[in-house]
């Protein structure tokens, strides 16, 4: 039986058939393997591939929010405008055909925008001025970067001597770029000359030859031609799209503010001003005439110091109850169309706001202080920076000038100290990098108003001057903290004493000669040093603000108290023990006076004494009430802040008492009005 089973096998092996079958067999497995791993290995890959050549993404801006007031009033809100754009989607055979079909295609839509009152969307690095004249609106690095982006170099160190052009392209003139732009196809320019179009349509076409050339590597990205357009241009447009090769409507949406000249100050940013009013700006000498300025209000292209604040609050919450990231959170902010209600009293601001700029509240003459950084690039290419405070040092240090001052009354004089410090640091050969100089007016203030009831910040000042960028320092959040002096002790000494119930009202306290503990122990003086007034009350002690009482209280209940009390009041510079700054923290007796490691911020202490007017509760500072989504859903609601209890009612009273004296017979004399309870 096996003898036969084998001769068939043998047979089977010999003919032609096996190895047919062989070879199928083969073949398929492969073809079942590839196709294997093109389905189910790289399917999704191939996938993906093959959207990409036949979808064009399009990148859509989400509209920003309505903003209101704390009483509903609508500030802000987005109108539906329609733009001009163009797609470089055309195909053609030669450079010199596409030249002439979009130069004379924007050509012919300049004239429509001329007839229908609409002008170009223009940021491009060289201007036109009246007479005719082309100038650069850039300079330093940014302009070294446009023309290297011109020449075609990859960094602006690659600017050389052009042996063909015949000039240094780093030392270009605007008219021999804008030349350069213009050449002929032939030499990859654009084709324009001044023989076929006036001076202004070349400039302009150019213009939007230039920006359509940024996206040249993504043919299907539009470019936008003109904003906010007429109804006759969008009628034009429209009713000649078929000849108009790639240009089409969009609906876009624009910004617009009730009252803005009014409220600019408050709610930051409303709209691009004119040109004229750039120019106007940009030549204005402001501190050349600082003596008798009216300071009111803030920089009209930037956020408010409360709008700062609120974005800060905002983020911080997206974050911890909605899991976003920071840079989610900010794209939702600026980007994601959301409503944000307010807890800003405009009416209370704007009286803030003309108060605190207002030059008649201070001193005649008025100072600022320098602030300056620069960078120099160095001969071995790298860089050294140096700041205001470098200059100072070398002012006062090296050369010894003791009376040199980072505040000044003269700009003048204030930039010659800069000149001749920048020049002692080019001595040894560098360049320039980047250089800042502004100047803060002094004094500075912030000020700050919340409803104890609610915890909604009504007022935010956050200093005094001009506001002249977006989330910059606020001197009233939590950017800066200051020592509070004697303001604290109602807080970390008196506040708690009371509550705990180690001392009242009419409790005595000898006002005479303290050492602070510990063995390099120091005497405690008063604000009039070596002046003691023997036994007095704890309410005559907090009336005239006795510096020894007050130590001799908090040492008495241990400093730690009063660091737990001022825990609960919701100041959050506090440095315990366990996380010590050089091994100094805040409980000792000196925070009796004030004496802290960090010091405080102005919100944090308004909220604490908010706490006293609100019967011993405190309330978490909120800058907005509820924020809704673009299609109102709610998706925040914060009307309800967070609470605690800080000191019981009978305290909160007595500390009110006590605090009311000090407006009545004490060292707050100057702020008792007669009409305020």
């Amino acid at each position: 039986m096996f003898d036969t089973l084998k001769e068939i096998l043998h047979k089977v092996a010999k003919s032609r058939i096996f190895v047919l079958c062989v070879v199928m067999i083969l073949l398929s497995s492969t073809l079942i393997g590839r196709l294997f791993y093109l389905q189910i290995i790289k399917g999704e890959e191939y996938q993906d591939n093959y959207s990409l050549k036949i979808q064009k993404p399009r990148i859509l801006n989400g509209s920003r929010g309505n903003i209101y007031d704390r009483n509903g009033n609508l500030l802000a809100y987005n109108e539906l405008a329609n733009s001009v754009t163009i797609e470089d989607n055309g195909s053609y055979d030669k450079t010199s055909e596409k030249n002439e079909a979009l130069n004379t295609e924007l050509y012919n839509i300049i004239k429509e925008l001329d007839k229908n009152g609409d002008v170009i969307e223009n940021d491009f690095e060289i201007g036109l001025d009246d007479d005719g004249n082309y100038y650069y609106t850039v300079e330093g690095t940014t302009l070294k970067r446009f023309l290297a982006d011109t020449y075609g170099h990859s960094s602006a160190d690659d600017l050389v001597y052009n042996k063909k052009l015949k000039y240094n392209e780093a030392e270009a003139t605007p008219k021999q770029v804008m030349d350069y732009l213009c050449r002929s196809s032939d030499k990859n320019g654009y084709d324009l000359s001044e023989d076929d179009y006036a001076r202004e349509d070349l400039y302009r076409i150019v213009v939007l030859r230039c920006a359509i050339a940024e996206n040249s590597y993504q043919k299907y990205i539009s470019t936008t031609i003109a904003q906010n357009v007429s109804d006759e241009t969008v009628a034009y447009i429209t009713e000649n799209m078929n000849a108009l090769q790639g240009v089409d409507i969009s609906e876009d949406t624009i910004r617009k503010y009730v009252d803005s000249e009014y409220f600019s100050h408050i709610i930051g940013y409303t709209g691009k001003i004119s040109q004229e009013e750039y120019d106007e700006a940009v030549s204005d000498d402001v501190y050349a005439r600082l003596e008798g300025i009216e300071l009111a209000g803030t920089s009209t292209t930037t956020y408010s110091y409360f709008v700062d604040e609120l974005i800060n609050q905002l983020t911080s919450d997206l974050m911890s109850q909605k899991g976003y990231t920071e840079a989610q959170a900010t794209s939702l902010i600026y980007r994601g169309g959301l409503q944000v209600y307010s807890t800003q009293d405009t009416m209370m601001q704007q009286v803030a706001d003309d108060v605190i700029n207002n030059p008649g509240n201070y001193n005649d003459n008025t100072h600022f202080s320098i602030n300056y950084a620069l960078t120099i690039k160095q001969t071995d290419g790298s860089f050294s920076y140096y700041s205001h405070n470098s200059m100072a040092n070398w002012y006062t240090k090296t050369l010894g000038d003791t009376r040199f001052s980072l505040t000044m009354t003269d700009e003048d004089a204030a930039r010659s100290y800069v000149e001749a410090y920048k020049q002692e640091l080019l001595k040894e050969g560098g360049e320039i990098y980047a250089e800042t100089l502004t100047f803060t007016i002094q004094p500075q203030i912030s000020f700050t108003v919340m409803d104890q009831t609610n915890g909604q910040v009504k007022v935010m000042v956050g200093g005094r001057g001009d506001k002249t960028l977006n989330r910059s320092l606020n001197r009233a959040s939590n950017d800066i903290a200051r020592q509070p002096g004697s303001s604290i002790k109602p807080l970390a000494v008196y506040g708690p004493a009371l509550d705990t119930g180690t001392y009242s009202l009419a409790s005595a306290i000898d006002d005479a000669p303290y050492y602070y503990s510990g063995t390099d122990a120091k005497l405690v003086t008063n604000f009039t040093k070596g002046e003691y007034r023997g036994l007095m009350t704890l309410r005559e002690a907090l009336t005239v603000s006795q510096n020894v009482p007050a130590v001799k209280i908090l040492s008495k209940l241990t400093p730690q108290v009063g660091y737990n009390y001022l825990e609960k009041f919701g100041i959050t510079t506090l440095v315990s023990p366990k996380n010590a700054i050089n091994g100094a923290h805040d409980v000792v007796q000196s925070l009796a006076l004030g004496g802290m490691t960090r010091g405080v911020s102005n919100i944090d202490m308004c909220a604490a004494y908010a706490a006293i007017a609100n019967k011993g509760t405190y309330t978490k500072p909120i800058y907005y009430t509820k924020v809704l989504d673009s299609e109102g859903n709610i998706i925040i609601d914060n009307s309800v802040p967070e609470t605690h209890k800080v000191l019981n009612e009978n305290s909160d009273w007595l500390l009110i008492q006590g605090l009311r004296s000090v407006a009545t017979d004490g060292t707050a004399r100057t702020a008792n009005f007669s009409s305020q309870p």
